[in-house]
């Protein structure tokens, strides 16, 4: 175990128990948005960890949630930190939140600690090394198929305030898999996505020090990471998509199902979603388009023009009259099709 990867889980462990003793006794509780709490326990649990890092590493960088960035002359390595992911959850009382702590170096996650104080459950990986839980290597499930799946995603705060609220992914897995579960902690999504009890997990707006850690130990664990559309990702971006590998492709799909509203007049006439199509009577007709299509989630559209429709309504007329039945009219084979298109 390399020094880096002992000062992380000695760090983690020392939050923990701070936020274990305080569980009854939070403090004073402030509020970044009405929905994003702050206790003096997260302030107590970061302080900590940044005193036992800087201990042996004075000068790495660090990126906390509370204290935000704080810079180092070490510029190629960075310690990314949510002392309690899962805040508003403490503060409730209600037992699912952890302390998470990554190290980035040179862009790229090599250790990954996270410790959840409620269950004594103690998550470590380090790159190409492995995932281990209390000392034992952990693995990503077998189930091989999306409906046969235990999903969990999270709305994360600033959700809140958005229109992509991701309750339309909720509501379309929902119907794709056994159930879908929200515990309100994306560090612990992650962690047990990556030992089985999870086969998938997705959420978007997340922050670095919700993810950086969880990434790692999930792919260690065997698992595959990526963006809603299946590429590449990173701990910055805006989405996250994770899984077992098995049935990634199948949660892919179900991301990329949208849904569009037709609006006339500034008023709501109907909707389409996955498989649908519009616009089809101004194609034909060559006419203005009488409705205006409003995406109310994210979707993947394709564009077809006036030309390419025209040549797929003939190919189809064509290839429909070739497999007909030939028929004759005063003895002579009658194969006439008007396409109505000039």
């Amino acid at each position: 175990m390399s020094q880096q990867v002992i000062v992380a889980v000695e760090a983690a462990l020392a939050a923990g128990k701070i936020l274990r003793d305080r569980a009854d006794d939070i403090g004073k509780v402030s509020f970044k948005e009405f929905y994003d709490p702050v206790t003096e326990v997260d302030l107590l649990a970061e302080k900590t960890v940044i005193e036992r890092i800087k201990k042996t590493f004075p000068d790495h960088d660090i990126l906390a949630e509370e204290s935000g960035n704080s810079e180092g002359s070490d510029s190629t390595s960075k310690w990314i930190i949510d002392p309690l992911d899962g805040t508003l959850n403490y503060s409730h009382g209600y037992p699912c939140y952890c302390v998470s702590i990554a190290l980035e170096q040179e862009g790229e996650v090599k250790v990954g600690v996270i410790y959840n104080p409620c269950l004594d459950e103690l998550f470590v990986a380090e790159k190409g090394q492995g995932a281990i839980l209390n000392g034992k290597p952990i693995h990503v499930s077998s189930i091989p198929t999306l409906k046969k799946s235990l999903l969990v995603t999270g709305f994360a705060p600033r959700v809140v305030m958005s229109e992509n609220d991701n309750l339309d992914h909720f509501c379309n897995f929902m119907k794709a898999c056994q159930a879908v579960r929200r515990p309100g902690s994306a560090a612990m999504d992650l962690v047990y996505t990556a030992m089985g009890r999870f086969e998938g997990f997705w959420e978007r707006m997340l922050h670095p020090w919700d993810v950086a850690a969880g990434l790692l130990i999930v792919l260690e664990a065997g698992g595959k990471v990526s963006k809603f559309d299946g590429g590449s990702t990173n701990i910055y971006d805006q989405e996250i998509l994770v899984s077992n590998g098995l049935v990634h492709q199948e949660m892919v799909d179900v991301l990329q199902k949208g849904k569009v509203q037709y609006v006339v007049n500034g008023e709501a006439v109907g909707e389409a979603s996955a498989g649908d199509t519009f616009g089809e009577i101004a194609l034909l007709h060559d006419c203005p388009r009488a409705a205006t299509c409003l995406a109310l989630s994210g979707c993947r559209l394709f564009r077809v023009g006036q030309k390419t429709f025209r040549r797929i309504i003939m190919s189809y007329a064509m290839k429909n009259d070739d497999d007909a039945p030939s028929t004759t009219r005063h003895g002579q084979p009658d194969h006439c099709v008007s396409s109505g298109l000039d």
